[in-house]
């Protein structure tokens, strides 16, 4: 390699160990990751024209010539609204309604790859997080608090990549560590009896801090070239099933029982346990290409996504509570793990995209896709606003020289719900047979994303252009 080689490698290195312990993402997923994949409305597959095909399909880095490393800001937020149904004891009033008060969520993203010189190889690092909203803000001590009040859900990917190609045909590999950061905060009840009725005088506020977990994760994937226009794909996603470990820390009631007693925690332990999906992608790409130049593509994808492992969020405390009468004088009590109902379905969506050469120094895109319902009405949560989602983007690419300068917007709807035979209860993991019955996700839910992104590539070392035919190599 060149000088002007080793010191983009070493600059790009420094970069991702800087944006490691910065990187920020979490909760469940929406299309899409990278700021092309936005502007083609999550249609971005075969379309790749650089190295986040590390996440989109590692076999495409054999497209890839010399050096190239991206950077993409996706700036994701979610606008969810939630009106109660029922009347506030407190006040005897209707419940007000409620919204997500988290500011826009920064979730960046870098990618590098090489060739090494070897003529068939590609080879990849990176760094990012799943294409999520990871923060959740709702009033403390509001209508929802049994629901959820807070919630940062963080998750980053280290990855590395390697991809072979034999003829039009293209193999990959990355390997990767799903790392889980999390912290929660809603209310719990905290009498020992079962609630029959919601009791604001026996509230119990309940953190879970510092939960971390890390497994290993990978992506696999396949493509293959029948002409320099047509092109077919398959990628593969891992699950991966992450407990995170941290600490729970309760406010307990000041009267009824605690009132002549000091409550204490025997092991502020506490493990969160969360099933990630596995994903698999089949593209189906054409690009009309005159004289050696790519004018336009379409490419049409479905995706499907095993969420229908997912019919809990489990909190399981590793202590119990501790009642001191006296010095010598106590009683302890089970904590009860607390599920946070989901029962949520397989996902399937169908994406369409396109990317249009304007000029040599300019390309469009826009896309767009469908995607069924997650998820039953009668477990709708605060933490996931995940129901049947529509949603469009589009974006440009502006060619300076040997960079990419790449913009993209995606808007997200999700149908209005009414939630009438809720299964959100009001959690007891004091209680006796821990089985309440009031259900607090009744009511009007309303729902949608918006995603602004961007992002920059650079390329050098005998690196083709994004706007030259994506395949040149046949």
């Amino acid at each position: 390699m060149t000088r002007a080689d080793w010191f983009g490698v070493v600059a790009s290195l420094t970069l991702l160990v800087m944006m490691g312990s910065e990187a920020q993402a979490g909760g469940f997923i929406f299309p899409e990751n990278t700021t092309k994949g936005v502007g083609r409305g999550g249609a971005y597959m075969l379309g790749v024209v650089g190295p986040e095909a590390i996440f989109l399909n590692p076999a495409l880095l054999t497209r890839l010539d010399g050096f190239q490393t991206t950077l993409d800001f996706n700036i994701s937020d979610l606008n969810l609204t939630f009106k109660r149904a029922g009347t506030d004891p407190n006040t005897g009033q209707p419940y007000p309604e409620i919204e997500n008060e988290a500011p826009p969520f920064v979730a960046p993203m870098l990618f590098m790859s090489h060739d090494f010189g070897l003529k068939d190889f590609g080879f990849g690092l990176g760094i990012y997080g799943p294409s999520a909203y990871g923060t959740r803000r709702f009033p403390t001590g509001g209508p929802q608090r049994y629901i959820l009040e807070k919630a940062e859900l963080w998750e980053i990917y280290p990855s590395a990549s390697v991809a072979y190609q034999y003829g039009g045909l293209r193999l990959g590999a990355t390997f990767q560590l799903a790392m889980l950061f999390a912290d929660l905060q809603l209310v719990t009840y905290g009498g020992i009896g079962d609630p029959s009725e919601e009791s604001p005088d026996d509230d119990a506020r309940t953190y879970l801090k510092n939960l971390e977990d890390i497994k290993p994760t990978g992506i696999l994937g396949v493509a293959y070239d029948f002409s320099p226009s047509l092109s077919v794909g398959l990628s593969y996603k891992l699950p991966v099933k992450l407990e995170g470990e941290g600490q729970i820390e309760l406010e307990f009631p000041e009267g009824g029982l605690f009132a002549a007693t000091t409550p204490t925690l025997t092991d502020d332990g506490v493990t969160l346990k969360v099933n990630e999906a596995d994903a698999l992608r089949l593209s189906f790409r054409y690009a009309h290409i005159e004289e050696d130049k790519e004018l336009f593509d379409i490419e049409a994808q479905i995706v499907r996504e095993g969420w229908g492992t997912s019919d809990n969020l489990l909190i399981e405390p590793a202590g119990q509570v501790r009642l001191s009468f006296t010095e010598t004088s106590f009683t302890e009590q089970d904590l009860s793990p607390i599920a946070l109902p989901k029962r949520w379905n397989d996902v399937y969506s169908i994406r369409l995209g396109s990317d249009w050469a304007t000029t040599d120094w300019l390309t469009l895109r826009a896309g767009g896709f469908f995607e069924n319902n997650t998820g039953p009405n009668s477990t709708t949560h605060l933490d996931f606003a995940a129901w049947q989602r529509i949603g469009g983007g589009a974006g440009a690419t502006l060619h300076v020289s040997d960079f990419d300068i790449d913009l993209g917007y995606m808007y997200i709807h999700q149908p209005d719900r009414t939630v009438t035979d809720g299964e959100v209860y009001i959690q007891a993991p004091l209680a006796s047979d821990n089985i309440p019955d009031v259900a607090t996700n009744n009511g009007e839910w309303s729902s949608s994303f918006q995603i602004f992104s961007l992002g920059l590539t650079y390329r050098f070392g005998g690196a083709q252009t994004s706007h030259t035919p994506a395949i040149t190599d046949l």
